[in-house]
């Protein structure tokens, strides 16, 4: 019996005594001065990136690749899904830029810094028919955001809020059309291709520059059988910043004898005196391609090798 008390002694003690200790350090924590974590300065901070196409409501990307450029410090790039997502970043502020990164045909050079990051059209191992140009190829169709200014501050407190980044992209690329209307001889020809001269072969994003200098841009002409037109559509990052503003259309045509024949023409006014920089239409009217060799109108014509080189003005 004795020990049955001793025993219940020892408990009520000891449940005093949690109980005391309980109640001083709850006395401790009230008579504290409560202060919020917060993360150390090289601590990440989770950044939430949306993407906002209100500005290119029919883009078709389906992938995006934002470019930090912070204030001190490497470069950093982040490949995301159309609709964004969540990545991680140290506190400070960055340029920020972002492209599509589904196309197969743009090539990417000067990522160091905002201002040197460039856009380019792939180069092809020739020059247009004068020699003068290099020549490019399509670079397809970029969408992206020039320079954001974007700041990432220490969290003052935990679970830190993710921090929003929003980018509307737009259209980065040119759209030229050609149509070429009664030309006649078309059932003679196998191929066709155009090229325009005075166009820029690249992009520079972060302070929406062109080239300085002037390229040629080759892309295919399409014959529409039945009918008495040539047509062409292709992307670009237009017209080049060069002094000289002029540009030539030049339509090569590969005839069904094995033949090729060039010609060109002034389509300067059509260029440089478009409605729309960013979409413009060259219309030609009334052209005749030698037949070839064999066919009615074919063998030896007189004006054939003229038509090789021949430049036409064209009347607006």
């Amino acid at each position: 019996m004795r020990k049955k008390r001793l025993h219940g002694i020892a408990f009520l003690l000891g449940a005093s005594v949690i109980i005391l200790l309980a109640a001083g350090v709850a006395s401790l924590l009230a008579s504290c001065d409560h202060k919020p974590f917060a993360f150390a300065p090289d601590s990440s901070v989770r950044v939430r990136v949306i993407f906002d196409w209100s500005n290119a409501p029919g883009a078709s990307a389906t992938g995006m690749s934002v470019y930090f450029f912070p204030s001190s410090g490497s470069p950093l790039r982040r490949d995301f899904p159309r609709e964004g997502g969540l990545t991680e970043l140290l506190p400070g502020t960055y340029r920020v830029l972002c492209l599509n990164n589904d196309s197969e045909s743009a090539l990417l050079r000067g990522t160091d810094t905002p201002e040197s990051f460039e856009a380019c059209a792939p180069p092809l191992p020739v020059q247009d028919g004068d020699g003068q140009e290099p020549a490019v190829s399509s670079p397809g169709m970029l969408w992206g955001t020039g320079g954001t200014d974007f700041t990432v501050t220490v969290p003052s407190e935990l679970p830190a809020p993710e921090s929003p980044l929003v980018l509307c992209p737009e259209e980065q690329s040119y759209i030229y059309t050609v149509e070429i209307v009664n030309v006649r001889n078309l059932a003679g020809v196998s191929s066709a291709a155009f090229s325009l001269s005075g166009m820029s072969a690249s992009l520079f994003p972060g302070t929406g520059r062109r080239s300085p200098s002037r390229s040629s841009l080759c892309f295919e002409a399409g014959v529409e059988e039945g009918t008495a037109r040539l047509t062409g559509r292709v992307l670009c990052f237009g017209v080049s910043e060069a002094e000289d503003t002029s540009h030539r259309l030049t339509l090569s045509v590969a005839l069904r004898d094995g033949s090729c024949r060039r010609i060109s023409f002034d389509v300067s006014g059509q260029v440089n005196r478009a409605t729309d920089r960013r979409h413009v239409h060259i219309r030609l009217d009334g052209l005749t391609i030698p037949a070839p060799a064999g066919e009615e109108g074919g063998g030896f014509q007189t004006g054939v090798d003229d038509w090789s080189t021949e430049t036409r003005p064209i009347d607006l």
